[in-house]
């Protein structure tokens, strides 16, 4: 059954990471694409992950204020799967994504630099970069006693 890949999704805005049973499951230096151990860690959840083929979950914590699940609870497609004391799991369909990460504040990636930044920056370290060899090369080198 395949699910909601979130690297191809969102992976250009926000931080696609694996949880931890992925390495369990494929060894600790294992490069398989699995959507399903893929996890966007957040600020105010713990973490938004696939469901299945158009549905994604967040699940909170216990000390999810009550404002921010209510919040939740009034977009359209949200519904509770699962209400415990070490907190909620949440189910959503992927249209609504946006709306819910602007409440749980997904952790962001970094903007990548454009090449004309990259160039300016190459540019601006010419002068510090290291030399080959001595400055100057008429006098011996000599160990500093």
């Amino acid at each position: 059954m395949e699910c909601v890949n979130l690297k191809q999704q969102f992976g250009d805005r926000y931080k696609v990471e694996f949880e931890e049973s992925y390495f369990a499951q494929y060894g600790p230096n294992a490069r398989t694409e699995d959507p399903w151990y893929m996890v966007i860690r957040c600020q105010r959840a713990v973490q938004i992950f696939p469901w299945d083929q158009s549905t994604l979950a967040v699940s909170t914590e216990t000390e999810t204020p009550a404002s921010w699940i209510d919040a939740l609870m009034q977009i359209p497609s949200i519904r509770i799967h699962q209400a415990g004391a070490d907190g909620f799991t949440l189910l959503f369909d992927v249209e609504h994504f946006d709306q819910v990460a602007e409440i749980v504040k997904p952790r962001k990636r970094r903007p990548k630099l454009s090449e004309d930044c990259r160039r300016k920056l190459r540019e601006a370290g010419i002068k510090y970069q290291f030399t080959h060899g001595s400055h100057d090369s008429k006098r011996p080198r000599r160990r500093a006693s």
